[in-house]
């Protein structure tokens, strides 16, 4: 018979790996003001993940998508629609930004998350 702290430790120990690779979903709020840069060029609901939000213009259609800093509204990625003709690689690095951490998708626009 096992140790019940052998059987305490591989509980904890799988648990926290379970854990570290769920799926981190993004969270639905409201745009930051419209004084924000990304309150200047974006309506409807934001997704954020941590200090970094999302917003999808219609990107499916190729319209615009923007990632941006949650603190201040500053647009730190330009997707969507942009990336069709995207000759400097920069929607490589911006979509997602370094730090959105979050690995499910978010509802198309106009569709609520089940």
């Amino acid at each position: 018979m096992k140790s019940p702290i052998f059987l305490a430790a591989f509980l904890l120990t799988a648990g926290g790996g379970i854990a570290s690779s769920a799926p981190h979903d993004p969270i639905a709020g409201p745009l930051p003001p419209a004084n924000t840069e990304i309150g200047r060029v974006a309506r409807g609901t934001a997704y954020y993940c941590g200090g970094i939000g999302f917003v999808d213009m219609g990107a499916a259609v190729d319209r615009p998508a923007y990632y941006f800093r949650r603190r201040d509204g500053a647009i730190i990625g330009h997707c969507g629609g942009y990336c069709m003709a995207d000759v400097h690689h920069r929607c490589r690095r911006e979509c997602p930004p370094a730090g959105w951490t979050c690995t499910q998708r978010m509802p198309a626009p106009g569709r609520s998350r089940r």
